[in-house]
């Protein structure tokens, strides 16, 4: 769900406040597009909901689908992300990255509701600006003081299902495979019932997340074994 907003918006938010008034000045420098700073008094916001599931080895989610009539709206592709971090971005909920959508250089800037108890469900606001390019961000950022860089491959399949009207991706890490469903809550849950997955684990994570506690999770095992 999308809605026009303006800097106004912000105001509980200084450091997002920030980060606009450098892009400004950045453009200035000719290092940002002129359609970014064009977006700064308008700019669009997205709620995001979604759950992710893992799936089994061998488990062949692409053809329950298409069973179903859902729709493969872009084929496997590899898609790199950079998650930035500064030294209280955790503890504020605000995440940084840098990726390529549409082979262009996108900054999205995640903000998570710290006061949310209850997780069914990863609930953020997400924000979009074009980059002119992947450098052109980094310096931003770090100027910003999210100086730590995480970075990541995953490969992607994009899928909709138009019944339910809910986006849905096929991710593959090193780590495992997952299936990602975004869209209302409600109809989330029909998604997956649909795909008779309703008696596996929810993960309410990002995947750096996720990779930490794997990360974690091996450290603890090993120092079990010495």
């Amino acid at each position: 769900m999308s809605r026009i907003i303006s800097k106004k918006d912000f105001k509980g938010h200084p450091r997002f406040l920030q980060l606009l008034n450098k892009l400004e000045e950045l453009h200035h420098k000719k290092r940002v597009t002129t359609q970014a700073i064009k977006r700064h008094k308008n700019i669009g916001m997205i709620k995001e909901i979604e759950v992710k599931i893992q799936l089994n080895r061998g488990e062949k989610i692409a053809n329950r689908l298409k069973k179903l009539g859902a729709l493969r709206v872009r084929p496997k592709y590899t898609q790199t992300t950079y998650g930035f971090f500064s030294e209280n971005s955790i503890e504020k909920g605000i995440f940084p990255r840098i990726r390529i959508e549409d082979k262009k250089p996108v900054l999205t800037i995640k903000i998570k509701n710290i006061k949310q108890r209850k997780i069914n469900y990863f609930e953020r606001k997400e924000y979009k600006y074009p980059l002119r390019s992947i450098k052109s961000g980094l310096e931003m950022l770090k100027l910003l003081g999210y100086s730590k860089i995480r970075k990541f491959t995953k490969q992607r399949e994009e899928w909709f299902y138009p019944l339910r009207n809910v986006n849905i991706c096929i991710d593959k890490l090193y780590f495992g495979r997952f299936i990602e469903i975004e869209g209302r809550k409600d109809q989330i849950e029909k998604t997956i019932r649909d795909l008779n997955l309703e008696d596996r684990e929810r993960i309410t994570k990002a995947y750096l997340a996720i990779e930490d506690d794997i990360l974690s999770d091996a450290i603890f095992r090993v120092r079990k074994k010495i």
